[in-house]
């Protein structure tokens, strides 16, 4: 096996735990990596805002394939390398039937979250994610360039809105990324694609890549990396697709695959 020079690791139900924290095996490990030269990249559906304090609180530098892989961002000094955006009016027909069955919904751009309306189980899931969105009376108005639409819910009302939406989703590329989420973005974004093109960049071979992740959204670079990890609390078929699978995010799976092929 290639020396591993990229570490790509997904945020939530990964690298932290249930608890959204990071813990000192975890983090130790992460940083030990980073101080031996290797480089860290975050993959996550979070956006910018709230990747940057998972970098501080593991101590490092790195890159941020944010958004699912929407948009690259180096975390410091922060800038973006690239983003893939549309206009919020090819989303329409998803934020009508949103509006029509009661659905949440938010828009993202590069660095700000929009939404209409948010009650108490929602602020709850924002604060876990340290999220402050911005509330607007109609969507619609937006001029900003949108990166990314979440539909978010319990699983079963996520289940039926995934099979309803697929018809609606025109030209767009719609990602499980949690059980209670569903990311609407342009097609042929994914972590995986925005991890290709952060490796030709550097001139990184995918062999030279680990990467560790725990749902759909993960699919694409788990399949990328010459080293592709699924954590225990994976769904069946993604740990079939990947190349090990370590322990769980809340016994520190990511410890013990860095531990494996890394320490």
């Amino acid at each position: 096996m290639n020396k591993i020079k990229l570490i790509a690791l997904d945020v939530d139900g990964t690298l932290v735990n249930d608890e959204h924290r990071l813990t000192e095996r975890v983090r130790d490990a992460v940083a030990t990596a980073f101080a031996n030269g290797v480089m860290v990249a975050l993959c996550t559906g979070r956006g910018p805002a709230n990747t940057l304090p998972v970098f501080e609180k593991l101590g490092i530098s790195g890159y941020m394939l944010s958004h699912n892989g929407g948009v690259t961002c180096h975390s410091a000094p922060y800038r973006v390398l690239e983003s893939s955006s549309f206009a919020v009016a090819d989303v329409r027909p998803v934020i009508e039937y949103c509006r029509s069955h009661n659905v949440h919904f938010d828009l993202c751009s590069v660095d700000h979250l929009y939404c209409e309306t948010m009650g108490e189980y929602e602020q709850q899931m924002y604060q876990h994610f340290l999220i402050e969105p911005v509330l607007l009376d109609d969507v619609m108005t937006l001029t900003e360039p949108i990166v990314k639409l979440t539909l978010f819910g319990e699983q079963a009302q996520m289940d039926v809105i995934e099979r309803d939406c697929a018809a609606i989703a025109h030209g767009l590329n719609m990602i499980r990324s949690d059980a209670r989420f569903i990311d609407f973005m342009v097609p042929d974004i994914s972590k995986g694609a925005a991890l290709a093109r952060l490796c030709v960049r550097y001139g990184i071979d995918r062999s030279e890549v680990l990467a560790i992740g725990n749902y759909y959204n993960d699919r694409e670079m788990i399949a990328y990396a010459g080293v592709g990890v699924a954590v225990a609390n994976a769904p069946e078929d993604l740990k079939a697709l990947a190349d090990d699978v370590t322990a769980s995010n809340n016994d520190d799976g990511v410890y013990h695959a860095l531990k494996k092929y890394l320490l």
